[in-house]
C-alpha cells in the first residue's frame, strides 16, 4: 500500500467507502488520472474499470476453500 497517499484514505469510517477510496486510487494509477468517488457512479468508463477492479477482489477458490476448512473445525 506504499502507494496510496496515506491522508487520501478514509479512516475509521464504512468499510464500503474505504474499498471506493481504494478503487479510485487505483484506478488514478491504471490510466484514469481523473477517477473520483463521483466519476465511478456516472462516467461509464470508470465505472466498468471500478466494477473490473472489484471483481478482481473477490476471493480466490482456495481461500474459499481455507474458509470452508476452519469453519468446518
Amino acid at each position: 500500500m506504499a502507494d496510496f497517499i496515506e491522508e487520501d484514505r478514509v479512516r475509521d469510517g464504512p468499510m464500503d467507502q474505504e474499498i471506493l477510496t481504494m478503487v479510485v486510487e487505483a484506478l488514478r494509477h491504471q490510466g484514469f488520472p481523473n477517477a473520483t468517488h463521483e466519476s465511478i457512479f456516472g462516467d461509464p468508463d470508470h465505472r466498468a474499470a471500478a466494477v473490473d477492479l472489484l471483481k478482481d477482489c473477490r476471493p480466490m477458490p482456495v481461500v474459499l476453500s481455507l474458509i470452508d476448512a476452519l469453519h468446518s473445525h
